[in-house]
């Protein structure tokens, strides 16, 4: 045998063969981190706008004044806010089983809006990564099935 790089290649090499199927992973498991960082996130949403009102509450202002503008916002945020981390929640949980895909599409797209996460900004790259999983031909083929 020459160590010429130019040399013909050897007749006894054989072409890997394709993988079994018991061995070939699912598209479906590139969700599953990706669920789970959307679910931590939409339940630190809805402690983060709870642990406000309850600041509010304990801190002496009245949260009761429906005259007062700033309460009527803060009522509006703390009903409209975990709704959406609950959208992003029940997302994550459908990435992790695998279903619902428009479900979890929505998730993603209501991660990546700033307010509705908590620290305005924790949501949003896991909201693109999850968007771009989802828009995966493999991942987008695996939910169809």
């Amino acid at each position: 045998m020459s160590n010429n790089p130019y040399s013909t290649p050897n007749p006894q090499f054989h072409p890997p063969q394709p993988m079994p199927p018991q061995y070939r992973s699912n598209p479906l498991d590139k969700l599953k981190v990706v669920g789970i960082c959307l679910i931590v996130v939409s339940i630190l949403g809805v402690l983060n706008i709870v642990a406000g009102m309850v600041i509010r509450i304990v801190g002496g202002q009245d949260v009761f004044d429906f005259e007062n503008p700033e309460v009527i916002g803060v009522w509006a945020a703390t009903i409209f806010i975990p709704m959406l981390n609950l959208a992003v929640l029940f997302g994550g949980i459908n990435m992790l089983r695998g279903k619902a895909f428009a479900s979890c599409m929505a998730a993603g797209i209501i991660a990546v809006i700033p307010l509705c996460t908590p620290c305005v900004v924790l949501g949003i790259p896991f909201g693109i990564w999850a968007l771009i999983v989802l828009n995966q031909p493999d991942v987008k083929a695996a939910f169809q099935s």
